[in-house]
């Protein structure tokens, strides 16, 4: 029985995905960045750019709370690459650009929708 192969660019949004989010939880001191998860990772072909997408408690029930988390993870975004790069071992630490996943919210919103349809 043979492992399932996965590529390179798999294994290391894998790796930040997981990474990415043991910082979210422990090193980052702004509340604003509090109650964050990261839910994807997207890297770029030639690995020089991951796109880090979020969602956040705090945004689902308060629009402000996600523009607030999109300010902070901006300004801390050039911390959080140096802290990536003190705990892996790459040549090239790709730029992080944050993106807040939605997915979240209309899986939320279907639900209502269904709920509203099963009552009525």
């Amino acid at each position: 029985m043979s492992k399932p192969s996965f590529s390179r660019k798999q294994r290391l949004e894998q790796q930040i995905k997981k990474v990415l989010g043991e910082l979210l939880l422990q090193g980052l001191s702004d509340p604003r960045l509090s109650f964050l998860s990261v839910t994807h990772v997207e890297l770029s072909n030639d690995l020089k750019i991951a796109w880090v997408y979020y969602t956040s408690i705090k945004s689902v029930q308060d629009e402000k709370a996600g523009a607030e988390a999109q300010k902070a993870l901006k300004k801390a975004t050039s911390f959080i690459r140096r802290e990536f790069a003190k705990r892996v071992n790459l040549k090239y630490i790709p730029e992080f650009r944050f993106e807040y996943d939605k997915n979240i919210e209309h899986a939320i919103r279907i639900d209502q929708i269904l709920k509203k349809l099963h009552n009525e």
